[in-house]
């Protein structure tokens, strides 16, 4: 069970890393835009750090996806 779960954490985390290089932003790019630390969105996208279902909808609103589509996209990965 655990195996499962670290899979599905990488795989939204990669998912997260993605959104954000699609739209051609660095990390203190896309800090900027949440209000967030460059430390804060590098520590989730490395995993270092547990990423909060509010933080899911604030990255999918500033990453212009539906969160739901957000989470398709991570269990396909």
């Amino acid at each position: 069970m655990g195996s499962t779960r670290s899979e599905r954490h990488r795989a939204l985390l990669a998912v997260i890393i993605a959104m954000r290089v699609q739209k051609g932003w660095s990390q203190e790019d896309a800090a900027k835009k949440l209000g967030w630390t460059q430390s804060k969105l590098a520590q989730i996208e490395t995993g270092r750090r547990q990423v909060y279902y509010t933080e899911i909808f604030e990255l999918a609103d500033v990453y212009d996806i539906d969160p739901v589509k957000l989470f398709r996209r991570a269990a396909r990965w």
